[in-house]
């Protein structure tokens, strides 16, 4: 039996590099190793950078921003994502809610002290505290967060948008929004104009000849 796990396991690691990204997989350990395609500008400007990505196995999303490590109490990161049957009004904090321009199911939020981690959920007339476990972790800049795809459903397309807010009175204002032209950068109460649609990858042409060329070897044994 260890003989046969062992020839099974290069076929193993094809189908795990060739699903969602690095390995289908969100280590959450403050290391940024979002890809390229996964990597979007804020309307913050180059300072400020956005992340998000969909597999089979996780919600993955996160910022690089000085915001990260500046940010106190009165500091957000918010994510939103949804599919069918969710909300357009979005979580109050303070005075500013957003109108969101898709039904949103989930709302992720983080404060930016590293005090605080949330996953709201919209039960059909209200936002409510969910039983749904976010990983986070912050790191110098770099913020990155993770949700288990089967918690929520193991979607296969999410809308997503992502955004920061301060809610301190008198200073309100959101911030750092991507897609970055969801609304004008450091906008008090602004809505939510525009928003990714976040896939699973489908894997390449190349991936599935050399699964193909794995089965049959295994088949032939």
């Amino acid at each position: 039996m260890k003989t046969r796990f062992l020839r099974f396991r290069p076929l193993f690691a094809l189908l795990t590099i060739g699903f969602g990204g690095v390995s289908g997989a969100a280590v959450i350990d403050g290391v940024n190793d979002f890809l390229a395609s996964e990597t979007y500008a804020t309307s913050g400007g180059p300072s400020h950078t956005g992340y998000a990505s969909l597999s089979s196995t996780y919600l993955h999303f996160g910022f690089d921003s000085p915001e990260i490590t500046t940010g106190g109490s009165s500091h957000f990161a918010i994510a939103y994502a949804g599919t069918v049957g969710g909300s357009t009004p979005g979580v109050n904090f303070n005075t500013q809610q957003p109108t969101i321009n898709f039904s949103a199911t989930l709302a992720f939020i983080h404060r930016l002290d590293d005090g605080y981690n949330a996953v709201l959920a919209w039960n059909g007339s209200s936002w409510n505290a969910s039983s749904i476990t976010v990983s986070t972790i912050e790191a110098g800049n770099f913020f990155e967060a993770a949700v288990d795809a089967g918690d929520i459903g193991s979607p296969a397309q999410l809308a997503f948008v992502s955004y920061m807010l301060y809610e301190g009175s008198g200073f309100e204002s959101s911030y750092n929004v991507f897609p970055s032209d969801s609304f004008v950068n450091a906008t008090y109460d602004p809505n939510i104009s525009s928003f990714l649609t976040l896939s699973i990858p489908e894997p390449t042409t190349p991936l599935l000849g050399l699964l193909g060329i794995a089965l049959l070897l295994r088949r032939r044994r």
